[in-house]
């Protein structure tokens, strides 16, 4: 008995020896980067037309997206990786409707390659999105202002 306590607590020391080790190697990779904290966007349809969202980057690869919603969208859930000095991210979101009794009748992928302006500390860069099962896609720019403490 005494020996497969051990057995276990091995286990279980191996195991949190691997999680922190990947939470390190995660932090390591997008901690210090200039993406992380949250952002004001602006997307860009059309001259003279822009859309508001809000979106946030976590240092462990996580983003959180949301915009104006439609009858029914939920929060945009993904993930972002650094890319030399720019920065690629995907996050899904689910589409409905009140008139559908609030069932998903659709869902959206958002992706897009980020550019970083040290001038203005913004990102920029073309977002693609893909409707399904509309099968609809297209490509807009999106201009990131970071959100700082008033």
């Amino acid at each position: 008995m005494n020996s497969r306590l051990r057995a276990v607590g091995f286990v279980l020391a191996v195991i949190g020896i691997i999680g922190s080790a990947a939470s390190a190697a995660a932090e390591s990779v997008h901690g210090a980067h200039r993406l992380v904290g949250s952002w004001e966007a602006a997307i860009l349809p059309a001259p003279g037309v822009s859309l508001p969202a809000l979106i946030t980057f976590s240092s462990d690869g996580v983003v959180l997206a949301t915009e104006s919603p439609g009858p029914f969208e939920s929060l945009g859930i993904g993930t972002w990786v650094p890319r030399d000095h720019d920065a690629a991210f995907t996050f899904r979101a689910l589409i409905g409707s009140a008139a559908d009794g609030g069932v998903n009748t659709g869902r959206q992928k958002v992706s897009g390659l980020l550019q970083y302006d040290p001038a203005t500390d913004s990102w920029s860069g073309g977002v693609r999105v893909e409707l399904s099962p509309q099968n609809v896609a297209f490509t807009v720019p999106v201009v990131l202002t970071r959100i700082v403490v008033e």
